[in-house]
């Protein structure tokens, strides 16, 4: 018994400190994946926004001012999105908040009352929206709309380009 005894206290204190040291090492490994995780989502993002900003200044573009009448800017949408493949839609939306252009066949929807459309109109900015529910592609996405501006004057905004990057990616 007296032999015993001292060898229960030994074990009791290797066992905590072996559970205190795993805690922290399987508690350090989560946070570094924790990290690697986000810092791939925002490198994702950041090129998705340079995507769509660089897609915005195509010269095809320009055709939103006359809504898009031979329909070239909703081919030239359905490639980019079948070449990506990460996007759920993209749109092509004139200065009046009206769809001119779209892979997904709302032609002619009013988003003039839309969060999204209302910011990127009033700040004429870049909008990357928050996760969620898009009515648009029924599904989830973050919303990347950025103002499509006249060759012949970089302030005007003659309209916006507005992709969903599906969440699934």
């Amino acid at each position: 018994l007296l032999s015993l005894v001292p060898l229960l206290i030994v074990s009791v204190i290797a066992y905590l400190r072996v559970e205190q040291t795993l805690k922290k090492s399987i508690g350090s490994g989560l946070e570094e994946l924790a990290s690697q995780t986000i810092e791939k989502i925002d490198r994702t993002l950041f090129f998705v926004k340079e995507d769509v900003k660089a897609w915005a200044g195509m010269d095809l573009m320009q055709d939103v001012m006359a809504d898009d009448p031979d329909g070239r800017i909703s081919g030239d949408l359905a490639k980019l999105m079948r070449t990506y493949g990460i996007y759920s839609g993209i749109f092509c939306v004139n200065s009046s908040g009206r769809i001119i252009a779209s892979t997904q066949g709302e032609l002619g929807q009013d988003v003039a009352q839309s969060t999204w459309y209302k910011k990127v109109s009033q700040d004429s900015q870049i909008y990357a929206g928050p996760l969620e529910f898009d009515e648009l592609v029924s599904g989830f996405a973050v919303n990347i709309t950025v103002p499509i501006t006249a060759f012949h004057d970089n302030t005007m905004t003659v309209g916006y380009l507005s992709a969903r990057f599906n969440w699934s990616e």
